[in-house]
């Protein structure tokens, strides 16, 4: 399976990384993920990934670079998995997934994996939720401004997954039946 062209797309702490690295590590093929890339530009700068996040609202600069190069990179490849959220509207080619995931699995998930360079500097386990939410949407929003497209809209994907339902482990074995019917 190593000329597959996946995406994963869905909210913050949906999974997209985690059973992005253990499906393309499952078909031998490249891995990449964009949320990693951004999380590291924003420590270059001095940021949080909210504060980088909402950086990017008012300079699509690093927007349209990362979409230039990532269709480039993605034609290199004969095959890949890409932690994309833009991944089904920039590589239309590739079998596109949406991972979702409820906001209380999805804030345990990024405060066990991240910690520092996520603000949750909230006391309450609510209002750290709401920061979660807020970001979310921020990001769900500049899409739509910015390139016209929802990627939390269902009709985009060729399979959507409740990733709170299942373990990393088990999402790949779904995409394995998928990809194999």
């Amino acid at each position: 399976m190593k000329n597959m062209k996946i995406v994963l797309s869905g909210n913050a702490g949906s999974g997209k990384s985690t059973v992005g690295k253990l499906l393309a590590e499952r078909l031998g093929v490249g891995f990449l993920s964009i949320g990693e890339i951004c999380r590291k530009r924003a420590v270059l700068m001095g940021m949080d990934i909210n504060q980088f996040q909402e950086y990017l609202r008012s300079n699509t600069e690093f927007d349209q670079a990362m979409d230039k190069y990532i269709a480039e990179y993605a034609s290199s490849l004969s095959g890949y998995v890409f932690d994309y959220r833009l991944g089904f509207h920039f590589l239309p080619e590739s079998f596109k997934v949406l991972l979702k995931v409820s906001e209380e699995i999805a804030f345990q998930r990024i405060s066990n994996r991240y910690g520092k360079d996520e603000d949750f500097s909230a006391e309450l386990l609510s209002d750290k939720i709401i920061l979660l939410r807020k970001r979310n949407e921020h990001m769900r929003e500049r899409f739509i401004e910015v390139y016209g497209t929802d990627f939390c809209d269902e009709r985009n994907y060729d399979l959507v997954i409740d990733s709170d339902a299942y373990s990393p482990g088990e999402i790949v074995d779904m995409f394995s039946s998928n990809l194999e019917s």
